[in-house]
């Protein structure tokens, strides 16, 4: 599995040096991700294992950024390599991202005939995170309506995850407690 490789920017596909991606320096263009998957997969098919090849993202919602990523496993897959589903990091909160955002990623995913899996889900509670300025709501009290207004959005995610349980092969929380979000 490939972790966090596109870029949020706009203007770039791969998270570079300036993003914290120590591959991408020492390698000094995308190049890393196909050896990643690479030997990863010639190290399975020696030893005769089933194990799936996952690219794994946060904001895959973000219809730019699914764009990057789709744009990429289709490079992949031209030069052979086998890329058989993408992640969808949920760090999610209470209104973002959008359950339409959500559905519409996991049908261009599925055309695209990836799997799907959802990892790293938590909804926050806290709304008017701001990460690309790192400024962050003060710690809120949670109350029983703030606790039920999560539910409520738990509810919506796992009903729209099992209209598509065809094409979700897992969901996985992040952590048993996130007491930050």
């Amino acid at each position: 599995m490939v972790n966090e490789a596109v870029s949020d920017t706009e203007s770039k596909t791969c998270r570079d040096g300036s993003e914290g991606s120590d591959w991408y320096s020492i390698f000094r263009n995308e190049e890393y991700i196909f050896w990643a998957f690479k030997y990863t997969q010639d190290a399975l098919a020696a030893r005769g294992s089933a194990a799936k090849l996952y690219y794994n993202d946060y904001n895959v919602t973000v219809p730019s950024k699914l764009t990057k990523i789709l744009a990429m496993v289709k490079w992949l897959r031209s030069k052979g390599i086998r890329v058989d589903g993408i992640g969808l990091q949920g760090h999610w909160n209470l209104n973002w991202p959008k359950m339409n955002d959500i559905r519409n990623a996991i049908n261009k995913i599925a055309a695209a005939d990836l799997e799907i899996k959802i990892s790293e889900l938590d909804i926050s509670v806290y709304t008017n995170d701001n990460w690309s300025t790192k400024s962050w709501e003060a710690q809120k009290e949670f109350t029983v309506q703030l606790e039920q207004q999560q539910a409520l959005r738990y509810k919506e995610l796992f009903r729209l995850f099992k209209a598509n349980n065809s094409r979700i092969t897992s969901v996985t929380f992040w952590g048993v407690s996130d007491d930050a979000t």
